[in-house]
């Protein structure tokens, strides 16, 4: 895609997109949109951008500028890099030496490494952000997958994009989703996209669109979904490569996200700090989506097994 040929003129242009959906103007909306993204992935050469990386950074810096004289109330950044990071600092310093408003910056990544995608890169993307003197700038991660893939053969090799697909879908995929999301809690990350459409049938995991049904991996987002409705987190310890989050809502409920990504078979112990009550277990295995399974209570413990390399589990008690 290639750069605007007048910068100032799309600038007034995205101002004019914000007036359409948040202000009303042109028998528009009032959504209140707060975050704001100028581009997406300009690093992705030719496809998303055919500019140099200054002309980048000088459309930013213009529409940036202009959208926070407009409009102070939203929040504006950029830009969708993709996972390479080449530009993450040149575009940083260019944005600090020219004064313009950074907001949030954002970014991709696609990854089946645990560590590196839950603890290592929002490390590393925090302290770069933060050694430009943007310490209020939020962490926006607006596109992020399971992928054990590669991308070139995706691109070329339809045999191997057809199966890499499925795997996206699988619970494989969806336990690594929960365990990152489980490490995010302790992290610099503020906003998190899991990417999850596409052109293909597969739709990138979680929903199977030509038979409009939900994949084993959807389930597993469910059951991260469902621990929200106990909104305050309680101490929660496992042992890698099993992981655990745990909240407590305002009956005397409790509810234990356990995710267990290329763990293989066996039987999980959760030791709780009293003997449960009323407790029920849900599971994502490779023939359950989220639904009841075995579990054997032994005064403050409960166990249960694991069906397949990787599973999640929701486990609810008082």
């Amino acid at each position: 895609m290639p750069p605007p040929e007048d910068f100032a003129k799309w600038a007034r242009i995205c101002s004019r997109i914000v007036d359409h959906y948040n202000n009303g103007w042109a028998d528009g909306f009032h959504w209140n949109i707060e975050h704001w993204e100028i581009w997406n992935e300009p690093d992705l050469r030719p496809a998303c951008w055919t500019g140099t990386d200054e002309q980048f950074f000088d459309l930013y810096v213009t529409t940036a500028k202009y959208l926070k004289e407009k409009h102070p109330g939203i929040k504006v950044g950029g830009a969708g890099f993709t996972g390479n990071r080449r530009i993450y600092a040149p575009f940083l310093a260019a944005v600090a030496k020219a004064g313009a408003p950074l907001d949030f910056f954002s970014f991709h990544m696609y990854s089946d490494n645990y560590n590196f995608l839950a603890r290592e890169l929002p490390r590393q993307v925090r302290e770069l952000v933060d050694g430009h003197g943007f310490t209020k700038t939020e962490l926006v991660l607006d596109e992020w997958h399971f992928f054990p893939c590669v991308w070139k053969r995706l691109e070329n090799d339809q045999p191997y994009r057809k199966k890499a697909y499925e795997q996206l879908a699988t619970v494989e995929a969806g336990a690594f989703a929960a365990a990152v999301l489980i490490g995010w809690q302790d992290s610099p990350i503020d906003i998190a996209c899991y990417y999850t459409t596409g052109p293909d049938a597969v739709g990138w995991g979680l929903i199977e669109r030509s038979k409009r049904e939900l994949t084993d991996s959807y389930w597993c987002f469910k059951a991260y979904g469902d621990l929200m409705r106990y909104p305050d987190r309680v101490k929660a310890e496992a042992q890698e490569p099993l992981y655990a989050l745990a909240g407590r809502d305002g009956n005397g409920r409790t509810g234990v996200l356990v995710s267990g990504f290329r763990n293989g078979w066996g039987d999980i112990t959760v030791q709780l700090d009293h003997a449960p009550k009323n407790v029920s277990l849900k599971a994502v295995d490779w023939n359950l989506q989220l639904a009841a399974a075995p579990f054997k209570g032994d005064g403050t413990a409960v166990t249960f097994h694991q069906q397949g390399n990787s599973a999640v589990f929701l486990l609810e008690f008082e």
